[in-house]
């Protein structure tokens, strides 16, 4: 696919590398102004695409995935894309549809958060390869946390309410470096999977997971297993 769609500005810059002499370079700055043009317009139509889609889906999974060494090393690839985060402060948000028959539109969740968390927050969502569940990256200045709890909770009620939708959340904590990121997708996975005790329509944050278990015995009613 690269192959064809670059086909024929690289075959314009061989050819006028051809007759370009050596004190005459101007068909040379006009095929590479034609290459900078076309690959604009290829852009342009890609991002318009279902592959434009795919594209931003296989780059924000990169990231959760710990593939990059920095946000700003991120941003180069993303800013193109207008996928950039720019705020200090990271969390993971996965989303478990229930109930769903057929695929869930895309836009249908896109203006639920932009509803729900509005432009004090910057986000960007994918789905995890399986049609129930979303994983959404959620940028935000420092302490606003509890704000973006309080946005979550009011998530689930749009999703219900105007779209017929029951989710639960699962929340990661919060961290301010990329090194984390792929820390907080297994956070927010773990929490979300409460939902087999905490039931539907429920936000699970991962720092109220308690895994202590507490046996009591003859003899020894209080043992705590490490």
């Amino acid at each position: 696919y690269a192959m064809i769609v670059n086909y024929k500005p690289i075959k314009e810059l061989t050819e006028a590398l051809g007759r370009s002499g050596s004190d005459d370079f101007e068909s040379l700055r006009d095929a590479i102004d034609s290459l900078s043009t076309q690959n604009e317009h290829m852009r342009a139509q890609l991002m318009c695409s279902p592959d434009g889609q795919a594209l931003k889906d296989s780059l924000l999974f990169s990231l959760l995935e710990g593939k990059f060494d920095s946000f700003e090393a991120y941003n180069r690839e993303a800013a193109p894309l207008d996928m950039a985060f720019l705020k200090p402060c990271y969390q993971v948000l996965m989303l478990r549809l229930f109930d769903q028959e057929g695929e869930l539109p895309r836009q249908v969740l896109a203006d639920a958060f932009a509803e729900c968390f509005g432009a004090e927050f910057s986000w960007h969502f994918r789905d995890l390869f399986e049609q129930s569940m979303f994983v959404c990256l959620v940028g935000m200045d420092a302490g606003m946390e509890e704000t973006l709890m309080a946005r979550s909770l009011r998530l689930l009620d749009v999703c219900a309410e105007k779209h017929g939708l029951t989710f639960s959340i699962g929340a990661s904590n919060c961290y301010a470096d990329v090194e984390h990121l792929s820390t907080a997708c297994f956070e927010a996975t773990q929490a979300v999977r409460e939902h087999f005790i905490r039931g539907r329509h429920q936000l699970i944050r991962y720092s109220e997971l308690d895994r202590t278990l507490t046996v009591s015995m003859p003899g020894d009613p209080n043992i705590t297993p490490a």
